[in-house]
């Protein structure tokens, strides 16, 4: 949810092995963590979930 887009993005920034890495990946860590937290939202601030059916 949008509200916690500020709350995501600490704790994405809460790991820095990931972020301090030099993959393609740590890079794209390293810009979200930068971002202002209204376009962080924008951008991750919805999770989809499906509830898996057991048969």
């Amino acid at each position: 949810m949008r509200r916690y887009a500020g709350r995501k993005q600490r704790a994405l920034a809460a790991h820095h092995s990931q972020i301090s890495g030099g993959g393609r990946l740590s890079a794209v860590a390293r810009v979200l963590v930068r971002l202002p937290a209204p376009v962080f939202g924008l951008l991750l601030g919805r999770e989809w979930y499906v509830e898996a059916r057991t048969r």
